[in-house]
């Protein structure tokens, strides 16, 4: 983010551009980002063609221009995913200097000098997050559009990819703005061609799949003749909603010889639908034009919605798939699996081994049925390379934390390692106290937090290998190199370097790290969030990812014993034995004991 905010502070003559058609959060973005601009003494101009009547509420939307001839140094461009829906009716963007991004789509194509991409409910929310690091104060005229696009954007909060953060957000803007007169303003109040338009698509509505699908349209005649243009048809497709038992809303708008397609759900993943044709959005909220028959798109999007409903949902959750995820710094590894939750539509799902936000790399997520079988994921050895820091050690035992001890290193290439190969072993390695280990029923990172006190845990650890990778670099008062270590299960690298560090007469930090393997899994096999995005990626069977167990095909009386969870004489000739039936589906593992082999995760029961 940084990056993007020093660009734009050194730029002065700034032209703000969003996408055709624009919406609240198009609107509400780009008047916040027009405000914010101007407090810190910027020329700039807002330029957008046709823009919606109904956010003239909004302080400055009498200051959009509806075109300008004139030239800029900077065009920042919000809300819009790649550059073929930029609103741009004077051809700007081919006379600017600088074009930045700032959007909340992941499938943005990123078609800025620097762009600003994250996952966000609404644009809006990236703008009051850079306004809150320019340290600008938030008034009325800055937080009511802030408001409408978080409000437009999110359905009155109601989305499935709203954040907590979200509702800090709105909670920070509660202070300044009435949150019930925006709602009414926003996504309530329509005018009376609007109303007229809204009785034509009602009029044209039709339901199928026993009323889980509503889909409508309306004509240009019918826009011409209600007095209304493109921009106020897109609420359009929320009213649908409001019916009982609907679970999807499509909305065809047909103009000139192309048809806008719009679609709105509850819990489907629609934006999969419309990718077949270009177009993208949100998961609950997306859309597309395309030149086709009206007729021909209509069958599509209605057969299209079953299908997509099944693949990204229900059919992971009956089945059990596995998604290796390289994941980036900054997101949590409950980030990582809210946002597999969010593409695929299912609430199953999990991560086998945490990584903290500075760390990266390979992070193995199960979905549906896999979760059963994660515990024999997170078991598996796993490989880092990690950025050390001699010299100081922080609270959290990375560069993250706040510095509590330091020194001045006197260690030579050889001390390191020396004290490298004493690690390969095993080893009785003391808790961190920043972890989520609990002691007395509590996490120990919450008595770090709440300065309680408390002896961490200890317990053994192994390390298989531990290797220097390049020749130390000795700075002014610090020693930096880098490590790679194979280790076991509950190894942690912060707690390794800290260890080593004491060995060496010295404290150490971790600056960097990133997971290179996990089990039979590595970088190369990871696909990253744009990856997954853009459909980029392979989902895994429980087969796949248990290569390591041998397979037996069970079938007739031995297959519903099994399915029932009973043990068996001794029957397999493996240790773990994964169990299949002639369909191929997996039913469980089991385990020997004595003479018997007995359950050990049971997958499939009683053919569920």
């Amino acid at each position: 983010m940084n990056n993007i905010i020093d660009k734009v502070l050194t730029s002065n003559n700034i032209v703000l551009l969003c996408h055709n058609n624009p919406d609240g959060d198009a609107i509400g973005s780009t008047l916040a980002m027009y405000h914010a601009l101007k407090k810190l003494d910027k020329e700039v101009d807002i330029v957008i063609n046709k823009p919606p009547k109904r956010f003239n509420f909004l302080e400055g939307f009498q200051d959009i221009k509806e075109e300008s001839s004139k030239d800029y140094d900077t065009a920042i461009i919000l809300d819009t995913a790649n550059i073929d829906r930029v609103n741009d009716p004077s051809d700007i963007l081919n006379r600017v200097k600088r074009k930045y991004v700032i959007d909340h789509h992941i499938s943005n194509t990123k078609y800025g000098d620097e762009n600003l991409v994250k996952e966000r409910p609404a644009c809006c929310q990236i703008v009051y997050e850079i306004i809150k690091e320019l340290n600008i104060e938030i008034t009325k005229e800055l937080g009511e559009p802030l408001m409408t696009g978080l409000l437009t954007d999110t359905g009155g909060f109601s989305h499935q990819d709203v954040l907590p953060s979200t509702f800090a957000m709105a909670e920070d803007l509660s202070k300044i703005v009435n949150i019930s007169l925006l709602y009414d303003k926003a996504l309530r109040t329509i005018t009376i061609n609007q109303f007229n338009i809204k009785k034509i698509a009602l009029d044209n509505l039709e339901f199928y799949y026993n009323g889980k699908v509503a889909i409508s349209y309306i004509t240009e005649e019918d826009m011409i003749n209600t007095g209304v243009d493109q921009n106020d048809c897109g609420i359009l497709v929320n009213i649908p909603l409001e019916i009982e038992g609907i679970e999807v809303s499509i909305l065809l708008r047909k103009y000139k010889e192309e048809i806008r397609v719009s679609l709105r759900s509850k819990h489907i993943n629609v934006n999969e639908i419309v990718k077949v044709f270009g177009g993208g959005g949100h998961i609950n909220a997306t859309g597309v034009t395309v030149k086709m028959p009206y007729e021909e798109i209509k069958k599509h999007q209605i057969n299209a919605v079953p299908d997509f409903s099944q693949k990204s949902g229900n059919f992971l959750q009956k089945n059990g798939i596995v998604l290796v995820v390289n994941k980036p710094k900054d997101y949590t590894s409950r980030d990582i699996v809210n946002i597999i939750s969010k593409k695929f539509n299912t609430k199953k799902v999990g991560h086998t081994g945490t990584l903290d936000p500075l760390a990266e790399g390979v992070l193995i997520v199960p979905i549906g049925k896999a979760l059963k079988v994660a515990e024999l994921l997170t078991s598996e050895t796993k490989e880092y390379i990690a950025e050390v820091i001699l010299g100081y050690e922080t609270d959290m035992l990375d560069i993250t934390g706040t510095e509590i001890k330091r020194n001045i290193p006197k260690v030579t290439k050889e001390d390191i390692e020396k004290t490298l190969k004493k690690y390969t072993t095993k080893y009785l390695q003391e808790v961190p106290m920043y972890s989520a280990v609990k002691v007395g029923g509590k996490k120990l990172y919450e008595y770090a937090r709440s300065n309680i006190p408390v002896t961490p845990p200890s317990k053994e650890v192994e390390i298989y290998s531990l290797d220097l990778l390049e020749d130390p670099k000795y700075l002014t008062n610090t020693i930096e190199f880098k490590i790679k270590c194979k280790v076991s299960k509950g190894t942690y690298i912060r707690s390794l370097i800290r260890d080593i560090a004491y060995d060496l007469n010295t404290y150490g930090t971790m600056k960097n790290l990133v997971r290179t393997k996990q089990g039979i899994f590595s970088l190369e096999d990871s696909y990253t969030l744009e990856d997954i995005q853009n459909d980029n990626y392979k989902l895994l069977t429980i087969r796949e990812v248990l290569s390591n167990i041998p397979v037996t095909i069970i079938e007739g009386d031995t297959l519903k014993k099994v399915q029932n969870g009973m043990s068996l004489p001794i029957f397999f000739n493996s240790e773990l034995s994964l169990l299949i039936d002639h369909k191929g589906r997996e039913i469980a593992i089991y385990k020997k004991e004595g003479n018997m082999d007995k359950p050990y995760k049971m997958i499939e029961v009683n053919n569920e």
